[in-house]
């Protein structure tokens, strides 16, 4: 009862549009939300989290670290700075849990190269829209599928997304000659 039991997988699928993918666009490994999304299910009968429920929230890897710390009560006593936030207060079954932070962004990049590029392959996403290779701009809640780039009609949410990763790219830059 008292064991917290995850279950997901790696980025996106093998096979991608060749199989069933939901209708998303892309395979393992692409910027568009066929190429990462994944699974994640969690199962911790002692807190409550033993009942089927659908969260439709904009998560990623990097908020597990973070989350299992909170709802277990380790301390972050090394005051590590992590890239992901718990995500704790949706894990509540008494919680609606999806409106806390509808602003918040996130990036996914995919370029498993030894030297990156800017906007190579890359995905800012909010809950609401992805700005794929800082060009093509997709409302994820009407279109799914990625088919209709609104880059053009929405020119506001792009420039703010693309501010959002310049940010990130000017932080994570310096680190690229770091090879260990």
């Amino acid at each position: 009862d008292n064991t917290l039991f995850i279950f997901t997988t790696d980025n996106g699928t093998a096979s991608g549009e060749k199989i069933f993918n939901a209708g998303m666009r892309g395979k393992k490994g692409s910027e568009y939300d066929g190429g990462h999304r994944v699974p994640f299910f969690i199962h911790w009968p002692a807190a409550g989290l033993n009942q089927h429920r659908k969260i439709d929230k904009l998560t990623h890897a990097i908020d597990v670290v973070p989350t299992l710390m909170e709802v277990c009560s380790i301390p972050n006593e090394a005051g590590v700075e992590f890239d992901g936030a718990s995500q704790a207060f949706i894990l509540d079954p008494d919680s609606p849990g999806v409106t806390a932070n509808d602003t918040r962004m996130i990036i996914t990049d995919s370029q498993r190269v030894v030297d990156p590029i800017k906007w190579r392959k890359s995905a800012v996403m909010s809950s609401r829209y992805r700005l794929v290779n800082g060009s093509e701009l997709y409302d994820i809640k009407a279109d799914p599928g990625q088919k209709k780039d609104l880059a053009k009609e929405k020119p506001e949410q792009v420039a703010k997304m693309r501010a959002f990763y310049d940010q990130w790219w000017a932080e994570l830059e310096p680190t690229f000659s770091q090879t260990t």
